[in-house]
C-alpha cells in the first residue's frame, strides 16, 4: 500500500515540478509508509519524517528511541537517526535534501512551526526551494488506494456491531456509563483498536452531540444516541445509532422514519461526478419542508482522521470521485431530544456501497429489557 502511495505522490510531483516531497504531519506519515510513529502525534518536536524524491528510494528521518519501531514498522528502508537534545530534525532533513540534489521540495508548510519552517530554510541556505503542498496532499488523500478502502470497511463494521450489541437490551437503573461500557467492551472483543470518541447520552441529552457518558439513567421510553468513533489498524470509523429503551413513541418513529429517507435521499445522489453542495442541498430542502432543525452539515470523509474532505455541507463544494469514504450522518437536534444516523459508504464506478449495511436500521431500534446482569 505505501509503494503505490508514493506512486500517486509522484505523480503530483511531475505536475508541480519537484524533486520530492518532505511528508511531516502524522497521518501524512503514516499514509506515506504504513505506520504512526508512536511519540509523534504527543511529542510535537519529535518529527518523524519521509522524503519521497521524484526518482529513487524515499528515506526517513526518526528520533533515536523509535528507530527500532520504525525499522520494523514503517515500509522505508534508508533511515536516519537524530538525537532530541543535540540535533535538529530539520537540519538533518536539509541535509539529506542536499545529498540528493534536490531544487524544489514540497513541504507541509501548514503543519510545521514558524520557527520549523525558519530553521529548515536556513539550514538549506538557498540550496532548494521549498513548496507548501498541504493541499496537495488533502486532495490526494481524498481518494484511498483499495486497501485502504479494505481497513476502513473493517473499522466501520467493527464500530456498527458494538453499536448493535450496545443498544440491544436495556434494564432498569441502567446508567449512560454502563451502556458505553457494553459498547466498549463490544468494540474491543471484535478487534477493536482505540475508542478515540465514545458519545452515549439519553432523554434529555441526546442533543449533546459528542457528549461522553454520564451517570444519567436511561428510563423506560428514554431515546438513546450513540456515535462510535475510533481506530482499527490506523484508520477511524464513525457510525452513529438511535435507538428507545422499551417502546418508541409515534412521534418517535416519525422523526426517525424522516432521518432514513434523507439517509436513502442521498445514497441514490452520491456517485462519481455529483456535486457535495448539491447532496447537501436536496437533504435541507427535504428537511426545510418537514420543519426539522438540524445543523447545516451532512457527512464528511473519513480516513486516517475523523473529519476530512470531502464535506457535505452548504460551505463547499467539491466533486465526487470513485475511492471516496464518506460518513453520511442525517440528524435533528431538538432542545430536549436528538436523533442521528450515521453510516459509512465507499464512492464506487456506478453509485456507492454502504459499508455499515450488516443490521437494518430502517426501523428505529428497541432496545429489550432484560434483568440487571
Amino acid at each position: 500500500m505505501p509503494e503505490e502511495i508514493r506512486g500517486r505522490q509522484r505523480q503530483a510531483m511531475a505536475r508541480l515540478d519537484l524533486d520530492g516531497m518532505a511528508i511531516i504531519a502524522p497521518e501524512n506519515v503514516c499514509w506515506t509508509t504504513g505506520t504512526f510513529i508512536p511519540s509523534q502525534k504527543t511529542v510535537r518536536h519529535r518529527h518523524a519524517i519521509i522524503l519521497v524524491p521524484a526518482e529513487g528510494e524515499a528515506e526517513m528521518i526518526v528520533v533515536d528511541v523509535e528507530e527500532g519501531f520504525a525499522r520494523v514498522h514503517a515500509d522505508v528502508d534508508r533511515i536516519h537517526v537524530y538525537n532530541e537534545f543535540t540535533q535538529d530534525p530539520m537540519r538533518v532533513l536539509a541535509d539529506v535534501i542536499r545529498a540528493r540534489g534536490m531544487r524544489a521540495v514540497g513541504i507541509e508548510a501548514g503543519y510545521l512551526s514558524h520557527a520549523d519552517y525558519l530553521r529548515l530554510e536556513r539550514a538549506l541556505d538557498g540550496t532548494a526551494r521549498l513548496v507548501p503542498i498541504d493541499a496537495t496532499l488533502q486532495r490526494l488523500r481524498m481518494v484511498k488506494v483499495s486497501q485502504e478502502i479494505t481497513r476502513l470497511e473493517r473499522a466501520a463494521r467493527i464500530a456498527e456491531a458494538a453499536a448493535h450489541e450496545g443498544l440491544s437490551t436495556w434494564w432498569p437503573g441502567m446508567t449512560e456509563i454502563d451502556l458505553g461500557r457494553r459498547v466498549a467492551d463490544a468494540f474491543a472483543a471484535r478487534g477493536g483498536g482505540t475508542l478515540t470518541m465514545l458519545s452515549v447520552t439519553a432523554g434529555d441529552r441526546t442533543p449533546m452531540l459528542n457528549a461522553p457518558a454520564g451517570p444519567r439513567g436511561i428510563a423506560d421510553g428514554d431515546v438513546v444516541r450513540i456515535d462510535v468513533i475510533g481506530i482499527v489498524d490506523n484508520y477511524v470509523c464513525d457510525v452513529a445509532r438511535t435507538a428507545v429503551a422499551g417502546e418508541p413513541r409515534a412521534e418517535h418513529l416519525a422523526i426517525w422514519q424522516k432521518l432514513v429517507d434523507c439517509r436513502d435521499l442521498a445514497l441514490e445522489m452520491i456517485r462519481p461526478g455529483a456535486s457535495t453542495r448539491g447532496i447537501f442541498q436536496a437533504y435541507s430542502e427535504k428537511m426545510d419542508a418537514w420543519g426539522l432543525p438540524t445543523l447545516h452539515f451532512l457527512g464528511h470523509g473519513l480516513g486516517l482522521t475523523l473529519h476530512e474532505e470531502p464535506y457535505l455541507n452548504r460551505y463547499a463544494d467539491a466533486t465526487l470521485e470513485e475511492g471516496m469514504v464518506l460518513a453520511v450522518e442525517p440528524l435533528v437536534t431538538f432542545p430536549q431530544l436528538g436523533m442521528q444516523l450515521e453510516d459509512t459508504v465507499v464512492v464506487t464506478g456506478t453509485g456507492c456501497r454502504v459499508l455499515t449495511d450488516r443490521f437494518d436500521t430502517r426501523g428505529l431500534w428497541r432496545m429489550a429489557p432484560r434483568a440487571r446482569p
